[in-house]
């Protein structure tokens, strides 16, 4: 008797992401195990992408949505249909929108947890059989241990040296100190933008490790130096003005003066 083929499910992720400095929100949109992912600033057009994608698919596939450093719940193509269905017809703010979806019961949410703490939980785990990364693990059992780990990533701090007085695209990775006290913190890749400095990293805790995460660094020269220039041009235009009206004082005294003598 022919053995029966597994099926496969692929798996997707739309997380919401926040820029502090601008305080914009945006919805990235990528496959499990792939590094490449697209960005919306509308939650709905990052569901669409999904159902698009998954319509043409020969396999079953499932959405988990993240906010806020935690996963909120997860759906399949049918369910992500309803939601959309749901958010057409209900106008709600996009930093409420996966709120919403919690609120009205719309996503697959994992039972709750027994245990309260993060950390008894970590130890409590069995490694050999979260050893495959939390990307495939935490995609099957959403309160396992490597979400958790998901969950502290957006606590990690980083430094960087004399960051005021040195630019953005001159920083790698080796620059960067990156800390969360009882995890080792993994610095994947480093990108410039117009902001700052995009860190990408992961956390680690023994052979468990989290999801790829983001954080924007900010502070740099250039950032300081776009309001010196400023402060510089606006400076320079003041001089320039008491210049001016010193002359025209001058030029006024001048006048008198030779209007006095001619009368004389």
């Amino acid at each position: 008797m022919a053995q029966q083929e597994k099926s496969i499910l692929e798996k997707y992720y739309i997380s919401e992401k926040v820029d502090h400095e601008t305080n914009t929100i945006t919805f990235s949109f990528k496959k499990a195990k792939q590094a490449r992912s697209l960005s919306y600033d509308e939650f709905l057009d990052a569901l669409s992408e999904y159902i698009r994608v998954s319509e043409i698919s020969s396999n079953d596939t499932r959405v988990w949505f993240h906010r806020e450093g935690a996963y909120r719940g997860s759906v399949n193509l049918e369910k992500a249909k309803v939601i959309m269905e749901r958010l057409t017809q209900n106008t709600v703010k996009k930093e409420e929108v996966i709120t919403y979806l919690e609120k009205e019961d719309l996503v697959d949410k994992p039972a709750p947890k027994k245990s309260a703490k993060v950390e008894e939980e970590i130890k409590e785990c069995s490694t050999k059989e979260e050893s495959s990364c939390c990307e495939s693990s935490c995609e099957v059992k959403e309160d396992s241990c490597c979400c958790e780990l998901n969950s502290l990533a957006s606590l990690v701090k980083f430094h960087i040296e004399d960051i005021q007085n040195r630019d953005a695209y001159n920083i790698g990775a080796k620059d960067i100190k990156a800390e969360l006290e009882g995890y080792d913190v993994e610095i994947i890749k480093v990108n410039e933008n117009n902001k700052g400095l995009d860190v990408h990293y992961i956390i680690k805790k023994g052979e468990m490790e989290s999801l790829p995460s983001m954080k924007t660094l900010h502070g740099f020269k250039s950032e300081f130096g776009s309001k010196s220039v400023v402060k510089e041009n606006i400076s320079k235009g003041f001089w320039a003005l008491v210049v001016i009206l010193i002359l025209l004082i001058i030029t006024n005294v001048v006048l008198i003066a030779l209007r006095a003598t001619s009368v004389i």
